[in-house]
């Protein structure tokens, strides 16, 4: 038996879902660039970037869940930081 690709290997999200946590991220870290550039606070930048980018990992992680509670999980963590960002 031969290891998959990695392109044939199946997580538990659509591609399409993936795309729109990698594209939430990098708006938030555009969006922090021009915080930094208009001099606001570094803890609020500092926050942004951490809650507005940890969604992405969260359903990368949850798109590779073992079992349905850690997909939960996961999934209700990204929800909690969405909406702290």
């Amino acid at each position: 038996m031969s290891e998959p690709h990695n392109d044939e290997i199946r997580g538990r999200l659509d591609a399409a879902i993936l795309d729109r946590f990698l594209d939430h991220a990098d708006a938030v870290l555009n969006m922090t660039e021009l915080m930094v550039k208009d001099r606001r606070p570094t803890r609020v930048i500092n926050q942004l970037v951490g809650s507005g980018t940890s969604p992405g990992s969260q359903m990368f992680e949850a798109h590779e869940a073992l079992s349905a509670a850690d997909f939960k999980k996961c999934v209700g963590g990204a929800a909690k930081e969405l909406s702290e960002t």
